[in-house]
């Protein structure tokens, strides 16, 4: 599924086929031609005023800023129009390990680890494992309530592990940064950054 704003648009393609709304009433689809590459990326010519341009290059929804796998570029009646297209849940997919939870760094020795699969988050935090749901709307993304091991543990792991999982509560949505790190955002501030 693609999606654009102003005009909004919805392009869906399955091996069945393409079909295109359009919120301004316009509407057309057709079956799925061969690719073609071009400098874009690659195209898909589904009728003569009907084609479109995919990219793995992420792409930032111009309404929310949810980032999506990929940029995609329609080109539909005569108008060219960009938009997102992909789930934005697969850029999180597999394991991420946290470098920074608000301005610290996570100290030398102490392990804080992401591994989403599919809506789950499982993982290190500190001291014990922990796994909490994962919802993530058109507009938001948030973590469910983390369930945890109960180990006993001292000093630094005992309160990166407390900040860590109190920070989680506080995200609201996700970015991909300019080097592939995983930026997790509430109220406009970076509070976590992970890597592969």
């Amino acid at each position: 599924v693609a999606r654009g704003n102003e005009p909004g648009w919805v392009l869906n393609v399955t091996t069945d086929g393409v079909a295109l709304s359009r919120e301004d009433g316009g509407a057309q689809g057709g079956p799925l031609p061969q690719g073609e590459d071009s400098e874009a990326g690659t195209r898909y010519v589904v009728a003569p005023d009907l084609a479109f341009i995919t990219s793995d290059a992420i792409c930032r929804d111009t309404m929310t800023g949810m980032p999506f796998p990929a940029t995609v570029i329609l080109e539909h009646a005569g108008e060219v129009l960009n938009g997102c297209g992909g789930a934005p849940l697969s850029l999180l997919q597999g394991d991420w390990h946290v470098q920074r939870i608000g301005e610290t760094e996570v100290p030398d020795g102490v392990e804080v680890t992401m591994t989403f699969d599919g809506d789950r988050v499982s993982g290190t935090s500190g001291c014990n494992r922990y796994n909490a749901g994962v919802e993530l709307t058109g507009e938001s993304f948030r973590f469910g309530p983390a369930a945890g091991t109960m180990m006993a543990c001292e000093g630094e792991g005992s309160e990166v592990e407390q900040s860590f999982l109190a920070t989680l509560a506080r995200i609201d949505r996700f970015d991909i940064g300019e080097s592939g790190e995983l930026l997790l955002i509430g109220g406009d501030v970076n509070l976590i950054a992970a890597r592969r």
